[in-house]
């Protein structure tokens, strides 16, 4: 079982939309929620601003609001270096669609992420090293009311290391998915399978209405494998 960090979320939309052990490509471990891109800061506006909106969709972050259901998994891999985190929040009314707008308004001015040179190129575990992330649009089943799926990467040899980030709505609820990381090979594919996989529980949860997002009594504790 994946290790979540859930605040007031229902049972039923993490079963139906939390990433599950045999989606992520192997050698992932389960981790704590998190602000991946806490400390790291391109150079362009919009590009910072795209990966604000993913950390503000964090548990962590100091933005969260706590009356609003949600769940959050995180996994992560030591080498080579990469993380996997998702987001799942229901939202007030419009809120879900604002924000798809704008991510989707910050990777329209966001071609390349430069993050500068510190010395050597591509990714350790806390940062890119190496300047020009170029932006390529990610194609999944259609079946959102709305998504934005956007991938940044530079090529290093055989090797593939960069960002993917994913909004995409529902209704009211709001699903965010971010893969920071090196990805090569068969891990590239297993990663393009995730994200396909998990878009399409979110929209069958709903069409199939297993899952009722209300907010449950209390906080819900965090369950252990």
């Amino acid at each position: 079982m994946p290790d979540v960090a859930a605040l007031r979320a229902p049972a039923a939309l993490m079963t139906a939309a939390a990433l599950r052990p045999e989606d992520v490509p192997e050698g992932f471990l389960p981790a704590d929620d998190q602000e991946v891109f806490r400390g790291m800061r391109p150079s362009d506006p919009d590009c910072a601003r795209l990966l604000r909106m993913v950390d503000a969709a964090s548990g962590r972050s100091s933005s969260a609001d706590r009356d609003v259901p949600q769940s959050h998994v995180a996994y992560y891999r030591a080498d080579p270096a990469a993380t996997l985190v998702e987001h799942v929040l229901r939202l007030p009314s419009g809120e879900a669609a604002k924000r798809v707008d704008a991510a989707r308004d910050a990777v329209a001015g966001c071609p390349v992420i430069d993050f500068g040179r510190s010395g050597d190129s591509g990714w350790d575990g806390h940062g890119f090293d190496q300047t020009g992330l170029e932006r390529r649009r990610l194609s999944h089943p259609e079946g959102q009311d709305d998504a934005v799926a956007v991938r940044y990467s530079h090529p290093d040899g055989d090797q593939r290391y960069g960002l993917d980030v994913i909004f995409a709505r529902e209704g009211s609820d709001l699903l965010v998915l971010a893969a920071p990381g090196e990805f090569a090979g068969d891990g590239e594919r297993r990663l393009r399978l995730m994200e396909a996989r998990v878009l399409r529980r979110l929209a069958n949860a709903r069409d199939r209405e297993k899952v009722v997002l209300t907010p449950s009594p209390g906080e819900t504790p965090t369950p252990r494998p």
